[in-house]
């Protein structure tokens, strides 16, 4: 007895897609309602275990428990660096924003200088004509 796939159903027959094959009965599906747990969350929480006193009445902890403890508090290091790093990202770009305002106010500053210091220039070159002016019409007269 073949078994074939046609058109998202399956069926058996001694012609498998005859007129004769049928389609397989569907499976009822046994689903729990359930809640969704989330591992980011579940894993943020205070996870620990009671353990009970040896007879000398110290406390031993498998080496799994440890090796959990210690995934649990580079978990803990990394959120937190996580933390500063936002932070510092923020302090960045408000010392981005405060950094391009003085360079803008620089760049006002050097325009200004740099006009003041045309204007200089202009006003000597003139006097310098305005006194060539004046000798040559007391040579003149």
């Amino acid at each position: 007895m073949r078994c074939i796939v046609s058109r998202g159903e399956w069926r058996r027959g001694p012609h498998a897609g005859g007129s004769s094959s049928r389609p397989l009965p569907k499976r009822k599906e046994n689903r729990m309602k359930t809640e969704r747990y989330l591992f980011t969350e579940g894993s943020r929480g205070s996870w620990g275990i009671r353990l009970h006193k040896d007879e000398d009445g110290m406390l031993m902890a498998p080496e799994n428990f440890l090796r959990d403890g210690a995934l649990l508090r580079i978990a803990d290091a990394l959120e937190l660096m996580t933390k500063d790093k936002a932070e510092l990202q923020k302090e960045i770009s408000g010392l981005q924003t405060y950094k391009n305002a003085v360079k803008a106010i620089t760049d006002e500053k050097n325009n200004i200088q740099k006009r003041n210091d045309w204007f200089a220039h202009s006003n000597s070159s003139l006097r310098g004509v305005i006194t060539r002016l004046k000798k040559q019409t007391k040579k003149g007269r």
